[in-house]
């Protein structure tokens, strides 16, 4: 899913750090190479992409001038079509899209005002509100949906109680299809999923109904990958080093920020990949495959790459959007004048003048 910014934080701690080196030269995760190609979508003027699914089908937003913001799926074989409600008004807001074109997102949570989020998922364009829970807090984020139509989500107080108020909360929900209503997952007591400031949780469902999060300890005491296998079984729980602020979770994936800098999380392995310029509009799929913005003279540029070796260089583009991990790892992308979809990311060149510090874990 794109995320927007993150704010600089604290320089992560030396004693995290085992040893520096540099990994320009080094080949793709894979032996496997083939040539990066681009697919343009059909799309209307200022068109930016949002989200991708492992087929390619890609949610956009309209916004062009004097018209009414809406957004469009653009399908792996072509072609585009509004996703509207009956109404034939638009979502507002699109966090996920699987590989049959159905999308998720939530309505009333990026206006600004404070108002209770309305979760929706729409298939063959035709959106929908999902069921709500039967709970006492007034906002749910539909956040993240797998191959067979299972969403992830969450309900909360927010934003009548931000993340740092000790009356905030943040529950995981399974609506296990469109019409049927959410189930809480097992939590562990004093923690809530985290990523509200960023304007989505951080959570994932895989395709085999695994489902991802990240947690935050109420007291501060330290942040988890959480994973749980069926909603009704504990979570397993991996401590995130201390300094890291995570951006995105898939999988057993997380990427975000320390400083001006990147890293890469699982729990086997972790790096910060450190580049002249700063690093930020981080996304992660299931498989690894990331990508990261840097700062320009005048325009951003992209990197992509997979796992904790060194990143490929996309910065004859302008802007990625979100990634998926299938197929090579595609990516959707925003140039100047147009959108498009570019496939086989890892067959990019390694990215020059970077450094991947691997990171002591546990």
């Amino acid at each position: 899913m794109t995320l927007s910014r993150w704010p600089t934080t604290s320089v992560l701690s030396v004693a995290l750090v085992m040893m520096a080196c540099s990994l320009a030269a080094a080949g793709p995760a894979n032996a496997a190479t083939c040539t990066p190609t681009t697919r343009i979508l059909d799309t209307l003027p200022v068109n930016a992409p949002l989200v991708i699914s492992q087929r390619g089908h890609v949610v956009t937003r309209e916004g062009e001038p004097g018209a009414t913001s809406g957004l469009w799926l653009h399908r792996l074989n072509g072609g585009s079509t509004p996703i509207t409600y009956a109404n034939g008004t638009s979502p507002s807001v699109a966090s996920d899209v699987n590989g049959r074109g159905a999308a998720v997102g939530t309505d009333g949570v990026d206006s600004g005002a404070i108002a209770p989020g309305v979760p929706w998922i729409s298939q063959g364009g035709t959106a929908s509100h999902l069921p709500n829970p039967t709970r006492a807090e007034p906002t749910y984020f539909a956040v993240s949906i797998n191959s067979h139509g299972a969403v992830a989500g969450v309900a909360t107080n927010y934003p009548y109680d931000p993340p740092t108020g000790t009356a905030f909360t943040a529950i995981p929900l399974l609506w296990s299809s469109a019409d049927a209503n959410p189930t809480d997952l097992s939590m562990p007591a004093g923690v809530f999923v985290v990523g509200f400031d960023q304007g989505s949780p951080l959570l994932d469902i895989r395709n085999d109904g695994a489902i991802s999060a990240v947690l935050l300890d109420k007291n501060g005491s330290g942040t988890y990958l959480a994973r749980w296998a069926t909603p009704t079984a504990a979570p397993t729980l991996v401590a995130i080093p201390r300094g890291l602020a995570p951006v995105a979770v898939a999988g057993r994936w997380v990427v975000g920020q320390v400083g001006q800098d990147m890293f890469v999380f699982s729990p086997q392995a972790a790096v910060v990949i450190s580049t002249a310029e700063p690093l930020f509009d981080m996304s992660v799929a299931a498989n690894g495959t990331y990508t990261a913005m840097r700062d320009g003279v005048t325009v951003d540029y992209g990197i992509v790459g997979r796992g904790t070796t060194a990143p490929r260089d996309a910065s004859q583009y302008y802007a990625l959007a979100d990634v998926a991990g299938s197929m090579g790892g595609q990516v959707a992308l925003e140039s100047p004048s147009s959108t498009s979809v570019l496939t086989c990311a890892l067959g990019l060149p390694a990215l020059s003048g970077v450094d991947v510090t691997p990171v002591v874990l546990g």
